[in-house]
């Protein structure tokens, strides 16, 4: 992912889902725990992920930071801005030493590429 003027290594998991009849007995944060326990232990430099807002407290007991700025899907001069919420974790020291852009600067993720 490049941003601002550096690139990054990122990796990240989406579309977490427990059947109904089985939520409540912490099979979501057990993944949750061990997804983010695999990525701290990576090489990457950040963990990624999108989620509707109203999951945003159940990601952040994970240690998973909203970051506020506009996702813009596409490129600076073509993009469409994302509905999702986008939350981060910092993990290289890169990854922490430049939190700031990520949170205040718009990320876009071009999947085309």
């Amino acid at each position: 992912l490049k941003h601002v003027d550096h690139i990054y290594q990122v990796c990240g998991f989406g579309n977490m889902f427990t059947f109904p009849p089985y939520r409540r007995e912490g099979h979501g944060h057990k993944l949750l725990q061990m997804a983010t326990e695999m990525i701290q232990q990576s090489e990457v430099d950040l963990g990624i992920l999108y989620c509707d807002s109203k999951l945003e407290s159940f990601y952040a007991s994970g240690g998973w930071i909203t970051t506020r700025s506009p996702t813009r899907f596409g490129t600076p001069s073509k993009y469409e801005d994302g509905d999702e919420q986008r939350m981060m974790i910092f993990v290289s020291d890169k990854g922490q030493q430049n939190r700031e852009d990520f949170e205040n600067l718009p990320v876009y993720v071009d999947w085309t590429r």
